[in-house]
Order: structure tokens, then sequence, then C-alpha cells
């Protein structure tokens, strides 16, 4: 079965503005609906190192399978279905929290990187994936007596870019690191910004040759956001800029860059309350279009967004049915026009944290989700023609909570996924592949 854009605004559910109008009965063949909840407040991020998740409300999955192939922009015809590849592999085994992976592909394999206690506070540390998902190697990126938390990592050119935040007194010291073609630092860490809020969460994103890093802020007691362009070398190469009117609260900013474009997607609160917006940017970080992503009733927010070849791909918590946190996704082109917002399929079930990576054909959906038991990890898949191809994946097996999934495309049709798991009774990072259309 394909979910299309068109269908589900013609159903009633989607106002043509991209609104959610009210409740109505729909045939489960026309629609399923995945309603969504982390328990997390619409004004902070959820905290990266304690935050024991929502209590899910349940709800057995909907259900909805394969109903043959679609069309393939390059010809032939593709797999409707993503399926997990081989097992789970545990990353992570000191007994000690290991926190918030973040995940590249780097041509041969996958790079790890994620907040480890092993020490005592939190520090980066990395680890190597082969392409069938073997662990071949791990070692510290930063340490040191800081509260290392959070990391993001994008691949630049031959190396990478690492951000993540240190705890401060007064809220939190927004850190970058540039790594080898190896996943080794190639420098010393450096002050990108010194935020005042407690969780400033990161995000880096390739971007103009280089990469762009947002993170959340205070001005005084209001929310705000701002992003930076660095090169390879972790340099900051263009100065931090604010996202928003300056007056409004602005958060969750997430970068997203491929082709010499960069859009930057937010949580915005000058409706007083909170929608989604994006801006354009030049390469020297001047706005070109502010763009309004979502509006609806309720608030918006968690966005994260990535580039897939032709238009960049956004996906949020959205509190707009009945103040339930389903997650929306939405398209916007190059030249800032957005497309209505549907909701990532496919079970009436309690969840959080979208975050995305391009496939083949279109763009992969991580996040977690309940599903009348402990939150699991799962993977959705839309096609660049705007389709939700059913089925979606389960890629954790856990008895824990599996939560914070990061995700990573091969290239080819495989995408490595990287997640926080505590069925060991503790924090720890597994990984597994997963092939998608």
């Amino acid at each position: 079965m394909l979910v299309g854009l068109a269908s589900i605004v013609g159903s009633g559910l989607i106002s043509p503005k991209g609104g959610m109008m009210r409740p109505v009965v729909v045939p489960l063949a026309i629609l399923m609906v995945a309603t969504l909840g982390c328990g997390s407040s619409s004004k902070s991020p959820p905290d990266p190192g304690n935050n024991p998740g929502a209590g899910g409300s349940g709800g057995d999955p909907v259900g909805g399978g394969p109903d043959g192939g679609i069309d393939d922009p390059d010809g032939g015809t593709v797999n409707t279905a993503c399926s997990r590849v081989g097992s789970e592999t545990r990353l992570t085994t000191t007994g000690s929290p290991a926190r918030m992976p973040a995940i590249a592909w780097d041509g041969s394999g996958y790079l790890v990187v994620w907040s480890d206690e092993r020490q005592g506070n939190g520090d980066i540390y990395a680890a190597k994936v082969d392409a069938n998902g073997t662990k071949s190697s791990e070692w510290v990126v930063v340490e040191g007596p800081e509260q290392s938390r959070s990391p993001t990592i994008a691949r630049v050119g031959d190396g990478y870019v690492v951000a993540w935040f240190d705890t401060t007194p007064i809220g939190a010291d927004v850190k970058i690191i540039a790594l080898d073609s190896g996943g080794k630092p190639s420098g010393m860490p450096s002050l990108l910004a010194a935020s005042t809020s407690d969780n400033p969460r990161p995000i880096v994103a390739p971007a103009f040759n280089g990469a762009a890093v947002a993170w959340s802020d205070k001005k005084g007691t209001v929310p705000s956001a701002s992003v930076a362009l660095v090169n390879g070398s972790a340099q900051l190469t263009v100065p931090a800029v604010s996202l928003g009117n300056g007056t409004a609260a602005a958060e969750f900013p997430a970068p997203a860059g491929g082709d010499g474009k960069l859009a930057v997607f937010y949580s915005d609160g000058r409706d007083g309350h909170a929608n989604i917006r994006a801006t354009l940017f030049s390469e020297q970080l001047t706005a070109q279009q502010d763009v309004v992503v979502r509006d609806a009733p309720n608030d918006a927010f968690n966005v994260r967004a990535t580039w897939d070849g032709e238009q960049f791909v956004a996906a949020w918590e959205d509190l707009r049915v009945q103040d339930r946190e389903y997650i929306f996704l939405s398209r916007l082109s190059p030249s800032g026009t957005a497309s209505n917002s549907v909701t990532v399929p496919e079970s009436d079930a309690d969840g959080s944290w979208p975050t995305l990576a391009r496939a083949k054909s279109g763009v992969a959906i991580a996040y977690y989700q309940f599903r009348g038991g402990p939150p699991q990890i799962f993977v959705s898949y839309m096609n660049k023609a705007g389709d939700f191809v059913r089925s979606d994946v389960q890629v954790s097996q856990t008895t824990g909570r599996a939560r914070f999934p990061s995700i990573a495309f091969d290239g080819n049709s495989t995408l490595g996924v990287a997640w926080e798991d505590t069925r060991a009774g503790h924090q720890e990072v597994y990984f597994a592949r997963v092939q998608c259309p």
C-alpha cells in the first residue's frame, strides 16, 4: 500500500494548508495513521542523559504490508518494504552508561560516536563498524572532567566534523572537533558557542564544502536558535546567525545541506504556539527565504531534516491531534515551496525522536515507538513522490528501552542504525542494518 500526499489531503484529515482538521472516520485501506508521543515538553528538548522516556499508551500494530512494487526513478521496480539485515550488534560492553549515538557512512563502513561514562563523566567515544555490521575498533575522541553529551557527526570531504556540548554552571558549551578519514582526532576541540541553555543539542550537517552546525540558546529567558558554518578542519568560516524573528521563541534547529544548498528547520513561537519554519541560506549565511513548513494548532518541536538529492525533507513531533505526539513529515523544495505535512505510519502508539537519512530512491525515517510494550526502534520509508511504502521495519529487539536512533545511508541500498538501549540494565549502544528500496 502507498499512502500519498494527495490521498491524505483528500481524506479530510489534512487541510490543503497542512493543518489538521477535526478527526473523521477513514477506512484503514485508505489511511493508517501513527500516533506518537515521547512525554517531553514542547518547550525543552529531551534530556539526553537522564530522560527515562515516555510511558506509552501502547496499542497493537495497525498492520499493513507491501502491495507490490513502485516505480524506481532510475527505471525498474523497487521493493516496497524495508527489512533488517542480519542481527543486532552491541557496540559498548563496559558496564557504564553509553548514550545518544550518532552515525555516519565513510565509504566502506560506519563511524559511530556516543557519550560514554566509563571514566566517570561523559566522554566522546567512537567505533568503526564495517559494511557487514561487525565492530572492528573503538577509541576515545574527547575526554576530560567535563560532562560531554549529545554528539553529532557529519562526513565532510575525507573526514568528519563532530559537535557536542559540555555542561557548565550556567548552561552548556557547544564544541567541535575534526576527525580524519579513519575517525581519529586531527586537531583539538574548540569552543563554538557558550550557550545559556542547559541542553543546546547541537546538530551538524554537510553544507557548502564544509558543515553547518546549529544549536539552541537563550536570549534572556526566551529560547533562541543559531547556526554557523565551519570547514572540514572544524574551523569557523561564517559566524553564527540567529533564526526566527528575534522576539519569539526559536528552538530545535536542524540543518540540512547538499548540492550547494542549505536549509535550517526550527520550531518557532511567533504564532503564540510552536510551528515549524525553515530558513534557506546562502554560503555567507544570508537568509534568502523563511518558509512556514507547518501551520497547525498546538505545538510542533524536535525537528530533524535531510537533503534527498532533490529537496529537503523534515520530520518532527506534533501535537495537533488530541494533544498527542504524532510524527509529521514535510518536503521543502530548493525554491522554498513546502508540501502538505503527512504523518509517518504505521501504528497507533506513542513514540518519539525522528531522524532521517537519504536512501536509494527516497528517505528513511528512524524513530522509537511504543507498540504495546517497551519502546523499540522502527524505520519507515518515503519515496521521492511523497508516498510512504508499507510496511515499516522493527529494528531493535530489546527487552529494555530502545531510544534515540541515528541513521546513515551507505550509498547503495543499506542503512546503518545506531541507538541507545537498556536491555543490559543501563544504557548501551546497539547497531543494526536495514535495507530499503
